[in-house]
């Protein structure tokens, strides 16, 4: 190994880690949560080491969140390339290398290691962009963090190519993201960096050492100066910050060595994912199902696709999407090496059926055409070869996708010792005294905690504090067939106006459908069960269509003819106004109505007020077709939220999936 090899990772050791004196502060006790902030990822030199060091020294119990802003990270192959001159690193950089988001875009990509208790949160984008991504609101007055960072990396390749007039503003959001006693190590030394860092509040000195470049430390002593409430006039028109409605005005925060209990009420997809994500920081997880067995009701079906939808605009659903998908294929993938009966990364199809999806197809190109490890466009011939079956049409693939039993999944993340699982539990309305009861039928108190996550769906609206909720069911009914030796030989989920997954391992059928029939009200005593045979018929026709050799292998005019015979599923998926899920805080219905109405006059009015939500509420709700997508993120996005660490999305997107948001948008219409 060359010498500017070995010095290069040593260099990093000594000014960031030591330092930072990072052994010394993971020695605090046991559940230590600590979070770094690092200007310039690189090679992943830093988070490796980091990594290394938090393994040795870190509590068994304790949690590392690190986030790195960087403008230009490295391919998957260049970083694959430089890595391999560190082999002390190997076992790690593995496991990096294996994580690596598909397609680098601008944005957050959250990927996680040692069972969760290493985090790392890649920020795509420019220095100061991306950590304005990491404050809660744009409002001056609730610009912070939703977890403050205890030490900070920053990077002379990053800094050094910045404008002179950016160094300012970089620190002062540096310090706006510390809290007191935040440390701050930089190898970038330079009397402007020493006033800048004065400036927004850190004190500072220069480590001028044998053997080692010239270094700053740095700590925040004072906070960082900002805008008095006396400066936002509540009512003025026209001001350029938008109400910080999402802001949570009295968070509930745990105290230190106090026994964290949560209840999810919902055994689906979405509640188990909730579950696990807060089992995993620490929570106790009560977990209430009405029914006998978890998954039965939309989560139910034996197979479902994880699947992304592309879109060649720049849009909020789209890149949530996109965000779900990568996240979802980085969660799923343990589970299908652990399980392979009960799902596999077989890869998804998403053929251009008719021309419009060809034109779509066209114009998705000229944006994801080079990012061959998220998804490839593929001729009829190429997607013919990839399905093990005739395909007539061209198409998307994603490789890294494919197919989970939601049922099996769902067994598979109650499997923590935190987590209780309690069947057959109907629970009636939720009261807060002090900390949540969750109510019977008849008032008695079943289950309490400090917190709740409602995971219900179309049920959500039976709670008074959650009923004003907009949310709409959807019927779907699947359709079972049975395998083939010819259908058999199918090995990706194919998706066009339908969708159908490779035959199970011992598995006797397929599973295709789904059927799409929005209602205007939901009756929760409906018997979901019930299947039409005219629905059978049109998941029928959703597969001959597309695909006739697939129809073909499947017999289908026969299961045409003989449609009375035909078995499936129906239930009812829970969905949105703007098709994004309810993930987040549950808001306070009269109090958002007071305190926001001067939207109805001016949508521009200035409210520097934060939202009034019911203490400890959550929801993950609102999933439609694409709860085995959304529901990971959406998970991880509460549990953070909830134990108050890194968010895995930015700040848009968060707001975007607010519950609150369509009380919001519904005063601006004057609709309420």
């Amino acid at each position: 190994m060359h010498t500017w090899q070995k010095d290069e990772l040593a260099n990093r050791q000594a000014i960031f880690l030591a330092g930072n004196q990072l052994a010394e502060r993971w020695n605090s006790g046991p559940d230590t949560r600590f979070v770094i902030g690092e200007i310039g990822f690189g090679r992943g030199l830093g988070f490796l080491a980091t990594w290394a060091l938090w393994r040795e020294k870190a509590a068994p119990d304790a949690r590392l969140d690190y986030l790195s802003v960087e403008s230009q990270p490295l391919e998957l192959e260049d970083l694959r390339r430089q890595l391999k001159l560190w082999p002390e690193l190997k076992p790690f950089a593995e496991s990096l290398l294996d994580q690596y988001p598909c397609l680098l875009s601008k944005g957050f990509h959250r990927l996680s290691f040692d069972q969760q208790r290493v985090n790392l949160t890649l920020i795509v984008d420019e220095p100061q962009a991306g950590l304005e991504r990491l404050h809660l609101s744009q409002h001056p007055l609730f610009k912070y963090p939703q977890a403050a960072i205890d030490a900070w990396y920053l990077d002379e390749l990053s800094l050094s190519h910045m404008p002179e007039a950016a160094i300012d503003p970089l620190f002062s959001a540096l310090a706006s993201l510390s809290h007191p006693g935040s440390t701050l190590c930089s190898n970038f030394a330079t009397q402007r960096v020493e006033r800048a860092l004065g400036t927004a509040g850190f004190s500072s000195q220069q480590i001028d050492e044998p053997d080692l470049p010239l270094r700053i430390e740095a700590t925040v002593d004072r906070p960082n100066t900002s805008p008095e409430p006396a400066d936002f006039v509540e009512g003025a028109y026209n001001s350029p910050f938008p109400p910080p409605w999402h802001c949570v005005r009295a968070p509930v925060v745990c105290p230190p060595n106090h026994k964290k209990r949560v209840i999810v009420i919902g055994g689906g997809i979405a509640g188990c994912h909730t579950a696990a994500a807060l089992a995993h920081r620490g929570y106790q997880v009560n977990l209430l199902e009405q029914h006998a067995q978890l998954a039965t009701q939309g989560s139910g079906n034996p197979q479902g696709v994880l699947y992304g939808k592309l879109s060649p605009r720049e849009e909020t659903l789209a890149e949530f999407n996109l965000n779900a998908l990568e996240f979802g294929q980085r969660y799923y993938r343990d589970f299908w090496h652990a399980a392979p009966e009960a799902g596999q990364q077989c890869g998804v199809l998403q053929l251009a059926h008719t021309p419009k999806e060809e034109k779509l197809h066209h114009s998705l190109h000229a944006r994801y055409g080079h990012a061959d490890r998220l998804v490839e466009f593929v001729s009829p011939s190429r997607a013919s070869l990839i399905a093990g079956i005739d395909v007539p049409h061209s198409g998307l693939y994603f490789p890294k996708a494919g197919w989970v039993n939601p049922a099996r999944l769902c067994q598979h993340l109650v499997q923590h010792p935190n987590i209780s699982v309690h069947t057959q539990v109907c629970i009636d309305a939720l009261e807060y005294r002090d900390r949540w009861h969750a109510l019977a039928p008849d008032g008695q108190s079943l289950y309490t905690a400090d917190f709740v996550v409602i995971a219900t769906a179309n049920h959500t609206r039976q709670f008074s504090q959650t009923r004003h909720l907009p949310i709409k069911p959807v019927r779907g009914q699947v359709t079972y067939l049975p395998a083939t030796d010819a259908s058999r030989a199918l090995k990706t989920a194919i998706c066009s106006v339908g969708y159908i997954a490779p035959c199970a391992p011992q598995s006797q059928s397929h599973c295709i459908g789904a059927s799409f029939d929005m209602k205007t009200s939901f009756d929760p005593t409906l018997e979901s069960s019930e299947t039409r045979q005219q629905d059978h018929i049109d998941n029928l026709d959703k597969i001959e269509g597309p695909t006739p050799a697939l129809a073909h292998a499947l017999n289908i005019d026969d299961h045409r003819q003989h449609s009375e015979l035909l078995r499936g599923r129906a239930a009812f998926r829970c969905t949105t106004p703007d098709y994004l899920p309810l993930a987040g805080p549950a808001p306070c219905y009269e109090a958002f109505l007071k305190d926001y109405e001067l939207l109805r006059k001016n949508a521009k009015s200035s409210i520097p007020r934060a939202g009034d939500y019911w203490p400890g509420l959550f929801l993950n709700v609102g999933h439609g077709s694409r709860g085995l997508t959304y529901s990971a993120v959406t998970a991880e996005l509460l549990a953070a939220q909830i134990d108050n660490n890194p968010l895995p999305l930015p700040r848009h997107l968060v707001q975007a999936l607010n519950p609150a948001r369509f009380i919001i948008r519904d005063l601006i219409r004057k609709k309420i």
